[in-house]
């Protein structure tokens, strides 16, 4: 998210001056991805810098040193297909949508949920079959559970594990990979599966 890796955050600020804003008025387009929930907040959405409009939502998602850019979310209004009275003035992000989707950077990205469903469904995509892994117990990770791979939603850490382990002449975890504290304590998390970490989807 902005603010968690300067380095993947790109500041406009010293174009907005010279652009100008009206609710007619996008960012250039100069590789700036601006990711952003979906109203529903269910969905990242990666959104290329030319699709978005300057609006007050959008300046602070900019401002590095804002502690308000944390959580942008799209217009509800605007994206409802209804106007928004608020035009540059929302505290929201208005984005051409429609045009957005069919660019080659635009991404749509689950976040993911931890409930589990009460007929075993399962909401994202698991590992393969195949590893058992070792993996630190939440709370306690001097305890070493065994969870087999496809328990494990795909996520960038879990991804990772799973090559890590087939590489391996054991065909064991070879090195240990924590779950997500934000999937297990808040029952959600935003990256999904640009997680870094572990989502255990459930325990056989």
């Amino acid at each position: 998210m902005p603010g968690d890796n300067a380095d993947e955050h790109f500041v406009l600020k010293s174009t907005l001056d010279e652009i100008g804003h009206n609710e007619f008025t996008a960012y250039p387009d100069d590789g700036t991805i601006f990711k952003v929930f979906a109203d529903e907040r269910f969905q990242y959405l990666y959104i290329p810098s030319e699709f978005v409009y300057i609006t007050e939502g959008s300046k602070r998602y900019l401002d590095t040193s804002s502690r308000l850019n944390q959580n942008p979310v799209l217009c509800r209004t605007l994206h409802r297909g209804l106007v928004c009275p608020r035009g540059p003035q929302c505290g929201f992000i208005h984005t051409d949508i429609e045009r957005a989707q069919n660019h080659h950077l635009f991404r749509r990205v689950d976040i993911h949920k931890n409930d589990a469903d009460e007929a075993g469904f399962l909401r994202y995509d698991t590992l393969p079959t195949g590893f058992i892994f070792q993996i630190p117990m939440h709370g306690n990770e001097a305890i070493l559970q065994l969870l087999p791979s496809h328990t494990l939603y795909r996520t960038k850490g879990s991804l990772n594990l799973y090559r890590l382990t087939a590489e391996s002449t054991q065909g064991t975890s070879v090195r240990r990979y924590t779950r997500c504290n934000f999937f297990e304590n808040k029952k959600l998390c935003h990256k999904g599966y640009d997680c870094g970490h572990l989502h255990v989807a459930y325990e056989d």
